[in-house]
């Protein structure tokens, strides 16, 4: 009996996780994909405010995935998922103050 893979559940916690169980330095990240160590640890901790603009933001996780040869395009779906949250959440509270 084939026994379904449970889907991983990614955020930027999890990607942090992954890139140090496989003892990927976030320098050598940062070589391969030529983003930013700055803007690898913010995707890291999910700081969005201190990222650029969305498109290059996913264009940093898209590299960031292939790097660490995950599926890039779930990474992308939950991660830009996290950050339309984030990004809702934001223009509420603008609304409302």
């Amino acid at each position: 009996m084939q026994q379904m893979k449970e889907a991983l559940s990614y955020s930027g916690k999890t990607l942090k996780e992954i890139r140090v169980r496989k003892g990927i330095k976030l320098e050598d990240v940062s070589e391969s994909t030529k983003v930013s160590k700055r803007h690898l640890i913010n995707i890291e901790e999910e700081n969005f405010s201190d990222l650029p603009a969305k498109i290059y933001f996913k264009g940093f996780l898209g590299s960031y995935a292939s790097c660490l040869g995950i599926n890039e395009d779930e990474v992308l779906k939950q991660m830009l998922d996290r950050f339309d949250q984030w990004e809702n959440k934001l223009k509420f509270l603008n609304e409302e103050g």
